[in-house]
């Protein structure tokens, strides 16, 4: 059968050694609570039917606890047939997690360690799952059947059980309690009160409260041993006849000067009422949990020892009573379970108190039990002995020296929870003080009356506040108590027996203090660099402690080295467990206990972390460490100890400033004392060179950064004798803020160091944790919790590998900017690989690009401030949010040093902030709510007044964050808003500004950079409130709301209408904004009123905050539904109306607003929610038809994502794409309806589609068609970021960006249109080869942006499809199905019809195929498809790693040139059978793709077989010409073959560079040499964005910068050009030092200045996209490739030097691939194609006069020369000689960059001066190319002349880019003057190479610059021609 009965009995038949069977006992129960329900209804014995019902509930309770037995031994047995102990085969694996389930929650009650660890190995993960450890599951499942209050003769031995297997044993009268032996059973009984206890605490957290006060009131695993009944907590401390306990009880339940009943505050805290209705579930957790160790069981163990005295006296039974007390006091402990390798459990009762105590007050040391405990046990021990000896009277004297010593810990924990309620102002130590105070007054009152009062009156909780409010007098009268009762002062922790709060603590430790009288200036700290104020050479010293646990023999040494040391004045764990009480309000240290804490506490509601306290993480951590390793233990006392402490000696110094009447203390000096000290300093050090950091004054960088600020405080501490001004306080803030973002680079170039250095990977695995511990704080800091838990649980849940490098690293880089940090101050490793990612310094908002990027990043990390306060709010620190929202910390305005200060989110509420306050909404806000309305929400949350009195910490978390979104944020935004509109007039720049500050305060730092924000919702700011509710909503679109994408348009159409300088169209948009806005907030406000919401009471308060947010746009537009709202939301704390209810009043309401004609004009209630009874319409739809049902037959959906072969499985789908493949249809309907002459139905076909449907997300037909002229029609938009697509467009424009007359940007439309106008038969051919074939390249690009998505949250959208919900195996699918399409056979050409059919077509004249086979082409291209779409699998959509997405992009660059194979070979065909239509459609189809090759013979193929009808032809030569272009793209004539009439000649055999022979691997050298192709198409697609895509330039710019970042072969990224920018093997180059110098220390300096011009920062700002582009490519062509040419060729000086002569001659090819590139040519000489210097030195030779005869630049003749002579000094090992060679070389490469520079200066001076004057004909500026080669060569000017490099630089350099309208910037002369003097200390540089410019020479002697030149038109193409060519 299926019953249970059934289920169990064959449980049953798998065990033996039953006590009984389960079925038995079940039914004999059921048939008891039969018979006890009749009797209850009629009680034969007269009881009371409570009192049956009482029983009956035992039967029901003993009912399900034998209904476990089943459940377990299904579990036991199905956990050891997946561990291989059954004889036959089975796979039980689903079935045993099925069993865990069902059995782990039982086991979570009373022990949750044991169950995290079985729910880890046996569910979370299973598919890990080790059967070497079953043993010890089953040991400790075993141990554990308590908590399921079954046993194990109810469980039986399993059948499969051998000798190996553990035995079940029942617990015994042995089993000891915390080190006491009990002499009878009942203590098991008492201590089975934990799991009643564990239970309850479970329930108030669950907040099923009712559940949890049954188990109080009647029990639950206590067993009555004479009933059916169980023994509740409520009744155990109730005394039963015996005098003295009675009087004791009656003073807690009848005081006589109270009417209070102290035993109610157990009860109250259970059910959360009384002075429990205002605390959380977790507070009221924490309460119950105290109150029942204080109070319950602490009168049921009075009770017990007394009457254990009582019965020994008498002769009676006293050890039942006796062991009964020690249960009580110590609970489950370790010592309850026999076996010694079982886990303790977490314990709720006095024992555990004061163990916590002793810990918190640090009263005991290092695995040192409390001395409290001890005491208490050894009396317990002594008691029993002498009542076992009848010694009675005796044993009294240990009773009472145990209720002494049980008073020593109520006083310590009254003490403790006082005063950290008073300084915290934490809510939960006031409660737990409230209950330490009504556990411990009774027992005071017949001691000390007075005392009692004392207590009482200063401790105090109520229904809506809890308050202790004078400290000193609570612990003077637990003083009074102390002396009075006779208390041993030796025990307490606290400061009580002294009569004040003053805890002794590393604040206020006397030999700690700086001895501020004995700084003589003697003493300084980092090698001089600080002089501290005052004397901190003992701190100091700390270094001999650190360098003795670094420098250990051993692990023991480390640890009593940490714990013991004292040299400095306190050990470093004194440090670590002191920081709770000194950083108790500090940030930095609560942010990290946020952090890291992995639990809460439920008996104390404190955070824990590795089961103890979190705020002692740091020595919880190291201990772990100087267990594991010396080394590791070593790490971690700088990295988390030191470290921190740094931190909060930073912010004492701040905090001793602002005091008016603190003098110096030395705080700061202590900061730079432990820095040094703490080997901070060295680590830093260490690691600088590590990521190519060089010195700077003695320091790495970071340590510079560092020493320079803490100097710079210093001198305001001083200047202001630490008695700072409001200004002071700022700059030191600061100062601050900036050294502990440097100090947090230091921790993650140690966490990156731990990763890619070079330690064993065990060694690597543990240093991993460890920093992981240190860093990921800091993301948490940033608000991103979800990358920090991701990242956790990788790195120490699952243990660190290899492969997690590069998702990592992405994480931490993206989050520097959050930091205070960027790339180059982290620095790259040296130790990287390809795994490294790039790192970049992107300052977009959720992909809006600011303007002034740098001031705008500074704004919208605003929100980080209400991240901190997020989390200062949910750890119960309110009076540390506030200081962040009144004083601020992430904010502060550096753009302009002379007013910069903190901003803060008060400051956002103050109509001051900005001073405009002028618009529409702020009036409306200001008349409904008043002027301070935002911030009297947020602060009466956070200080728990007004309408949040009564409210949880939990709920007034959540109000604020609501506030600062729906409020602050969104008034603020609107200010900025305004303002941008009221100023755009008279100030551009203003306007840019402030709009640019709208959009940081909508959208915050926490949303990212990428398009759409953040993919996990964590935002704060107003753009979040969309995206958290819209999948409420069913309104998220792509992974964003709605309303922010409507929203985000209208800012992106905001700023470029600022840039047009359109002022009445801003204006527009602004209300367009301001409309947008409206939505999220009634969204909000409908949220928080659903019903399924307002049942959750911790958004009851932030319902009412979205209502006050939202109500004054509700009132304006009718405010009677508005009043109704608002009355009825802000009744929260009332609970009057049932969450139905107020959810129909609430929608009602909105439905009267919506109804409002106003309402229309204002917001769109679609828009908001598609609720019909909100946005009710009567009107009669558009096409007249009445409402109601149509009758209208559905559509067959599909299964988007079922997979599906195409053409009978030549490639399998992932994804359904029948729909795209049956395009083909289209193609055969229209190739026939041309050859039936029925060209009208073919242009149909073609324009409108007929075969190819489009559905929806759901499958669903959208009755639209595709059709082949919108994929060219549509292209512009879809294909706009596409490098293939760009290609072809620059490619076939003329100089009117047309093809054919038409937009070239749709050429394949044109050229089609064209020929199905002229009725050419051949048009279906031009579809397949031109429209369709770029469709697929299109799809094969979509899938690499889709695969970006996971790692780049700007999201994005592909043909109107959302990235981020979209597989990128489907767009492989999809470039799949356009290449082959339907009724495709295997290797044919006649059966199919579109790309694969064309390749088979021409695959048997190109090939030799067997029969039935397929062309190789074909096969490859398959097999590209298949690797495509089984890495994005086997990456779970390109997620497991960054370097996904760029291994598939890589595999996406070799599919596109074989995409070309089968074009190129039907052009060769056609060319060869002379078919002038087919020509022209093949060169159509494929020789765009070669337009970044040489440009000459690109240029001369396009006018001859595109441009022109091909009439006759040397069809050898055009052969030639093409097949010279192959390598450009990487094919070979043998991949694409020829025509058994012709020969291919490629040259690719040739190892030739411009004539110059190298000897290396030519393919080595062609990667190198092609960077030129990669900087020619940077160019096309920035021209294209200028010219074709004027709208969306900046898209664009982005697409140059991904090729700039990868290269056009991502594998291979250390050939990327930015690779090459930010190479750090330069520093090889002697002249590199000088380059870095010149640029700040800026290793990276061209990638820097690159970056900024792709993204449009720093300088570029307010550049011209012109402008932008040609500096990019100069100083690509240029600057870029002058260094690495140097770097190549100084690394194969060093290469020979080290005898490895191979590897120096790669080297020195590559260098000279650099130089000249592969544009060049392998020619003499080269062509004019090329871009690099080689080719600079040609064209400047003609205006310097430095040509040959053979019309070749003098100077690259001799470096070629030079070259030739490296080789041969490399052959014969001649090292030294090549070093002097290699430096000629370089000194000549400098000059064609002079030359450039002077050519520039003078055209600019000559175009400055024809604008000025009259002339007609204008010539051309070259100002971004002087700026760019001016920066290439400045540095070594500066070094030989620094006024000459001064002057050069202030013409072409310092105004750019308005260096047009400057009249500095066009001083030629200044610059030939300079150049001239710097040449002469040029060592090594001839001046007679230069040559001479306009007759002016550059050698002494020659003729002098002409200060005035002549404006005269003239003809200048020489610099124009490197721009446009």
């Amino acid at each position: 059968g299926w019953s249970l009965y059934s289920w169990a009995k064959k449980a049953e038949e798998e065990y033996i050694g039953q006590s009984t069977g389960v079925n038995d006992d079940i039914i004999d129960l059921l048939e008891n609570m039969q018979r006890a329900f009749n009797d209850c209804r009629a009680p034969s014995d007269g009881a009371p039917q409570e009192t049956r019902g009482i029983e009956m509930k035992g039967m029901a309770d003993e009912i399900a606890r034998m209904m476990t037995v089943p459940l377990v031994q299904h579990f036991i047995h199905n956990l050891a047939e997946e561990s291989g102990m059954a004889t036959e085969e089975s796979d039980e694996r689903n079935r045993m997690v099925l069993y865990a389930l069902g059995v782990l929650p039982f086991i979570s009650i009373c022990d949750e360690d044991s169950y995290d660890d079985l729910y880890y190995d046996l569910v979370s993960n299973i598919d890990s799952y080790d059967s070497g450890d079953f043993i010890d599951h089953i040991k400790t499942i075993y141990s554990r059947l308590e908590c399921l209050g079954i046993t194990c003769d109810m469980v039986g031995e399993s059948i499969l059980a051998s000798e190996n297997w553990p035995k079940c044993k029942p617990p015994s009268s042995t089993t000891e309690i915390a080190g006491y032996s009990p002499t009878t059973d009942s203590s098991l009984q008492m201590l089975k009160f934990d799991l009643d206890i564990g239970t309850i605490l479970a329930f108030i957290v669950m907040e099923a409260n009712q559940a949890a006060l049954d188990i109080y009131e009647n029990g639950r695993n206590v067993k009555d041993e004479y009933t059916y009944t169980y023994v509740p907590l409520n009744v155990v401390k109730e005394p039963q006849d015996n005098q003295e306990s009675i009087e004791v009880y009656q003073a807690f339940t009848n005081p006589t000067n109270s009417d209070v009943d102290y035993t109610l505050v157990t009860k109250n805290a259970i059910l959360g009422k009384e002075e429990f209705l205002w605390s959380s579930p977790l507070q009221n957790s924490a309460a119950a949990s105290l109150a029942i160790a204080t109070i319950d069981m602490h009168l049921s163990m009075l009770d017990d020892m007394k009457w254990a005295i009582i019965n020994c006296r008498s002769g009676g039974n006293w050890a039942d009573n006796w062991d009964s007390a020690v249960a009580a006091m110590v609970g489950w402990t370790v010592e309850a379970i026999e076996d010694d390798e079982v886990t303790g459990v977490d314990d709720y009762l006095l024992f555990q108190l004061a163990e916590e105590l002793c810990v918190n007050f640090e009263t005991c040391g290092v695995d040192e039990p409390s001395p409290i405990n001890v005491r208490i046990i050894g009396q317990f021990m002594v008691g029993r002995d002498r009542m076992a000896n009848s010694q009675c009277d005796e044993a009294e004297y240990s009773v009472t020296a145990i209720e002494k010593d049980l008073q020593a810990t109520l006083v310590d924990n009254l003490a403790y929870h006082t005063k950290l309620a008073a300084s915290d102002q934490a809510d939960t130590h006031c409660l737990m003080a409230y209950v330490a105070r009504n556990a411990l007054v009774p027992l005071m009152r017949s001691v000390n009356e007075t005392s009692a009062k004392t207590i009482e009156d200063h401790v105090v909780a109520s229904a809506i506040d809890c308050v202790v409010d004078d400290v000193e007098a609570v612990y003077q009268a637990l003083h009074e108590h102390v002396i009075a009762k006779g208390i041993d002062c030796t025990l307490l922790g606290s400061s009580v027996c002294d009569g004040t709060s003053t805890t002794v603590d590393l604040e206020n430790n006397s030999e700690y203090t700086p001895n501020i009288d004995d700084a003589d200036g003697k003493y300084t700290i980092f090698s001089g660099e600080y002089e501290p104020m005052t004397n901190v050479e003992r701190l100091h010293s700390v270094s001999t402690v650190v360098n003795a646990i670094c420098d250990a023999d051993d692990k023991e040494v480390a640890k009593n080295t940490y714990l013991t040391a004292e040299t400095a004045g306190l050990s470093i764990k004194s440090m670590s467990i002191s920081a709770k009480y000194a950083m108790a309000d500090e940030l930095q240290y609560n942010q990290y206990v946020y952090a890291l804490q992995d639990s809460v506490d439920k008996t104390d509601g404190s955070l824990s972390f590795d089961g103890k306290p979190a705020g002692d993480y740091a020595d919880t951590i190291s201990i772990d460490a100087l267990d594991t390793s010396v080394l590791l233990g070593c790490s971690s006392v700088k990295v988390l100890n030191i470290w921190m402490w740094t931190v909060h000696k930073l912010n004492d110094a701040i905090n001793a400033c602002k005091d008016p009447v603190t003098p110096v203390t030395g705080e700061l000096d202590e900061a730079a004392a432990l820095w040094d000290g703490g080997l901070l300093f060295d680590m830093a050090e260490q690691l600088g060179p590590k990521f190519g950091q060089v010195q700077v004054d003695s320091m790495t960088p970071l340590n510079r950064n560092i020493v320079d600020r803490l100097n710079k405080a210093r001198e305001i501490i001083l200047k202001s004798d630490n008695k700072c001004d409001y200004i002071e306080v700022h700059d030191l803030r600061i100062i601050v803020k900036e050294t502990v973002s440097y100090m947090t680079a230091v921790l993650i170039q140690s966490f990156i160091d731990s990763m890619l250095g070079e330690s064993p990977i065990r060694e690597k695995q543990e240093m991993v944790e460890l920093m992981s511990f240190v860093v990921l704080p800091h993301i948490k800091t940033c608000g991103h919790e979800a990358a920090s838990e991701k990242l956790y649980n990788d790195l120490v849940g699952g243990g660190f590998e290899e492969h997690m490098i590069s998702d990592t690293l992405s994480v931490l880089q993206s989050h520097y900017n959050c930091l205070g940090l960027s790339c180059d101050e982290i620095g790259r490793h040296t130790a990287t690989s390809s795994a490294h990612p790039l790192c970049s310094d992107n300052h977009d908002i959720a992909g809006y690009t600011p303007i002034n990027a740098t001031k705008t990043n500074m704004l919208a990390k605003l929100d980080l401030d209400a991240v901190a306060i997020h989390q200062m709010m949910s750890m119960e620190k309110s009076e540390v949010a506030k200081r962040i929202y009144f004083e601020g910390h992430n904010y502060y305005d550096y753009d302009n040093q002379a007013d910069y200060s903190f901003v803060s989110l008060h400051n956002l509420t103050q109509s001051h902030t900005i001073e405009f306050t002028d618009f529409e909404m702020y009036q409306l806000y200001s008349e409904n709510l008043g002027e301070d309305f935002g911030n009297s929400l947020v602060v009466d949350a956070m200080d728990r007044r007004g309408i949040f009195r009564e409210t949880t910490a939990a709920q007034r978390d959540l109000a604020v964050n609501v506030a600062i979104s729906s409020i602050v944020s969104y008034m603020s935004a609107l200010e900025a808003l305004y303002l941008s509109v009221s100023v755009c007039e008279s100030n551009q720049i203003e306007s840019a500004t402030a709009f640019d500050g709208a959009v940081a305060l909508l959208i915050g730092s926490v949303e990212g950079r990428g398009l759409g924000g953040n993919v996990y919702q964590e935002g704060r700011m107003f753009y979040s409130i969309g995206k958290r509710t819209c999948n409420h909503f069913r309104t998220c679109r792509g992974g964003d709301a709605e309303a922010n994408v409507e929203l985000f348009s209208a800012l992106k159409e905001g700023q470029d209408l600022i840039q047009q300088g359109d002022c009445g169209e801003l204006a527009d948009v602004a209300q367009t904004i301001n409309a947008v806005l409206k939505v999220p907030l009634m969204q909000s406000l409908l949220y928080f009123s659903d019903k399924t919401i307002l049942e959750q009471s911790d958004d009851d308060a932030a319902g009412y905050v979205a209502t006050m947010a939202v109500y004054p746009i509700l009132a304006d537009i009718d405010p009677i539904p508005a009043n109704t709202i608002k009355s009825n939301m802000e009744d929260f704390r009332l609970s009057l109306m049932d969450s139905e209810a107020l959810e129909d009043t609430v929608h009602g309401a909105l439905s009267d607003v919506f109804s409002n004609p106003k309402t229309s004009t204002i917001v769109d209630c679609l828009l908001v929610t598609n609720l019909d009874e909100i946005c009710s319409s009567d009107e009669t739809p558009d096409d007249g038809t009445p409402n109601g049902p149509v009758d209208i037959k559905p559509e067959i959906p599909v299964s988007p994502e079922e997979p599906m072969p195409i053409s009978n499985g030549l490639y399998v789908a992932t994804n359904y794409v029948g729909d795209r493949s049956a395009i083909s249809l289209d193609v055969q309907e229209i190739r026939e309806r041309m050859k039936a002459k029925k060209f009208k139905r073919a242009k149909e076909y073609y324009n409108e589609g007929e075969n190819s449907k489009i559905y929806d997300e759901n499958g669903i037909p959208t009755g639209e068609l595709r059709s082949i002229a919108g994929f060219s029609t549509e292209s512009s938009v879809t294909m706009r970021s596409d490098p293939t697509y760009n290609l072809f467009v620059y490619g076939l424009s003329d100089e009117k960006q047309e093809f054919l007359g038409r937009p070239a940007t749709k050429y394949a439309d044109s050229f089609i249109s064209d020929l199905l106008f002229l009725e050419a038969p051949e048009a279906p051919d031009a579809m397949i080869a031109i429209t369709i074939w770029m469709q697929v390249a299109h799809s094969l690009h979509s899938a690499h942006h889709a695969c970006k998505i996971p790692f780049l949250t700007d999201g994005g959208t592909v043909d109107g499809r959302h990235l981020q919900n979209i597989d990128p195996a489907l767009f492989i699918d999809e470039a799949a199905a356009y290449w082959i399409g339907d009724n495709q056979a295997t290797g044919s050409s006649s059966r199919g019809h579109l790309l694969y059919a064309l390749t088979e077509e021409m695959g048997g004249k190109f090939e030799q195929i067997p029969d039935g086979a397929e062309s190789n082409i074909n096969a490859q291209i398959i097999e590209g498809f298949n690797k495509a779409k089984n890495h994005i699998a086997i990456s779970r959509g390109c997620s497991t790693s960054k370097n996904s997405q760029l291994k598939l992009k890589g595999i996406i660059d070799e599919l596109i040139p074989l995409m070309a194979v089968p074009l190129l070979r039907h052009l060769l065909h056609h060319l060869s059978t002379d078919n002038p239509v087919m020509v022209k459609i093949f060169a159509t189809a494929v020789l765009p793709l070669f337009s970044a090759c040489s440009s000459s013979t690109y240029r001369e193929l396009k006018d001859l077989l595109i441009d022109h009808d091909v009439i006759e032809m040397q069809k050898e030569y055009i052969f030639s010409k093409i097949q010279s272009l192959y390598s450009c793209l990487g094919l070979t004539c043998d991949l694409v073959g020829h025509m058994e009439q012709e020969e291919c000649d490629d040259s690719s055999d040739l190892k030739s560079l411009a004539g110059y022979r190298y000897v290396s691997d030519q393919q080595t050298v062609n990667k190198a040499s092609q960077i030129d192709i990669d900087m020619r198409k940077v160019e096309i697609f920035i021209q294209n964005g200028m010219t074709q895509f004027k709208g969306s330039q900046e898209i664009l710019f982005g697409t140059a910068f991904g090729l700039y970042n990868y290269g056009q072969h991502s594998q291979y990224t250390e050939y990327s050009l930015s690779s090459m920018a930010r190479d750090t093997n330069r520093n090889i180059v002697p002249s590199f030092v000088s380059f870095r110098r010149y640029f700040g220390s800026d290793a990276n300096y061209v990638d820097t200045m690159l970056v900024n011009a792709f993204q449009k920062e720093g300088v570029f700002q307010l550049a011209s996209a012109d402008q932008r582009k040609r500096f990019i490519v100069f100083s690509l062509n240029y600057m870029l490739t002058y260094m690495t040419t140097l770097e190549k060729l100084y690394s194969s000086v060093r290469s020979c030097k080290y005898d490895d002569r191979k590897e120096a001659a790669v080297n020195l090819d590559l260098a000279a691939g650099y130089f000249v590139g592969s544009l060049e040519g392998k020619e003499d000489g080269g062509s004019f194609d090329g871009s690099l210097i080689f080719m600079l030195a040609k064209r400047m030779c003609v205006h310097f006069g430095t040509c040959t005869s053979s019309n070749h630049a003098r100077i690259n003749e001799r470096i070629i020369s030079l070259f030739y002579t490296s080789q041969g000094e490399i052959e014969t090992g001649a090292c030294e000689s090549l070093e002097r060679t290699v430096k000629e070389i370089e000194n000549s490469m400098i000059v064609p960059m002079i030359q450039g520079v002077l050519y520039s200066a003078r055209e600019n001076e000559i175009y400055y001066k024809q604008r000025q004057g009259t002339t007609k004909s204008i010539g051309t500026e070259f100002y971004p190319e002087g700026f760019a080669l001016a920066q290439s060569i400045l540095p070594i000017i500066e070094d030989a002349d620094t006024n000459a490099a001064k002057e050069i630089a202030a013409v072409m350099v310092d105004s750019f880019p308005f260096s047009s309208t400057d009249v500095a910037s066009n001083d030629s002369a200044k610059v030939h003057r300079a150049v001239r003097t710097a040449l002469i200390k040029l060592d090594g540089v001839d001046c007679s190479q230069i040559g001479s410019l306009g007759g002016q020479g550059f050698c002494p002697g020659d003729a002098a610059p002409i200060d005035n030149l002549s404006p005269a038109s003239h003809t200048s193409t020489s610099l124009v021609l490197l721009v446009i060519t």
